[in-house]
């Protein structure tokens, strides 16, 4: 399971049996860009789409498997309006020969 705390990503191991069930905290998952907060977080097949805290300019979709980034900017880089919010999602188009994925 991954889990955010304090805009950090997180590897835990969730244990449920009839005795004891607990969660442990696994391991911090390491982005290429230590200095990055992630506001939110969107998944599709194992990829991330991290939302940056303070950051408008770019995203990040990110692989934890293999521990490839890629970086994405956006068309429009501004804040939204008062009183409105930008949405975000994360999926892919499936084809024959190849999924083709989309945010």
């Amino acid at each position: 399971m991954i889990v955010m705390m304090d805009y950090n990503l997180y590897l835990m191991s969730v244990v449920v049996n009839d005795l004891d069930p607990y969660a442990e905290l696994k391991g911090k998952l390491i982005c290429l860009d230590q200095q990055v907060k992630i506001f939110q977080v969107f998944h599709c097949e194992g990829l991330l789409l991290c939302i940056l805290k303070d950051d408008i300019t770019r995203y990040v979709v990110w692989n934890p498997y293999c521990g490839q980034t890629r970086w994405i900017k956006p068309r429009f880089s501004y804040p939204p309006r008062k009183g409105y919010s930008f949405s975000y999602a994360l999926g892919y188009e499936n084809k024959k020969s190849c999924r083709s994925h989309k945010f």
